[in-house]
């Protein structure tokens, strides 16, 4: 979500109240965590791990050995775990507070984190569960809501 000048939204406003998590999370937007997180599984991928190779062509969404309906699915998760997450980075954009400041909206964010997290329980085709799984943690506590564990 950069701008057009390439600089992020939510440079100089206020990072410092949205992002909550531990001291080496802080200033890291939902975006940002997405893409090193897939950047993190993409190093390991090239180093023998057919589970880190899998998981990145599936979050690319470039087509494998993989049944359409499966395929249809990794694309729906991708797509609400991002969904999601830009939920939470567009509230504090449009309302200058984290999402878990917000005693209306933040519960039911929660809820649909914690929805996500329970579909990791079924048919994932080629993405680590793991993997989304703490991504979806990260973004919660990096927006001040964090899920249940």
């Amino acid at each position: 979500m950069a701008t057009s000048d390439g600089e992020h939204p939510l440079a100089g406003r206020g990072k410092e109240v949205f992002f909550m998590g531990a001291a080496k999370k802080l200033n890291r937007p939902p975006s940002v965590i997405i893409a090193e997180s897939l950047a993190s599984t993409r190093a390991k991928s090239f180093q023998g791990n057919d589970w880190g190779r899998r998981h990145v062509a599936a979050w690319e969404d470039i087509p494998g050995p993989v049944d359409p309906g499966v395929r249809a699915r990794e694309r729906a998760l991708r797509l609400a775990i991002v969904g999601w997450a830009m939920i939470a980075e567009t509230h504090m954009m449009m309302y200058g507070s984290p999402m878990g400041d917000d005693g209306f909206l933040g519960p039911a964010w929660v809820q649909m984190g914690e929805g996500l997290r329970a579909q990791l329980n079924g048919q994932c085709g080629r993405f680590d569960c793991g993997t989304l799984d703490a991504l979806i943690l990260d973004i919660s506590h990096a927006v001040g809501a964090p899920l249940e564990h």
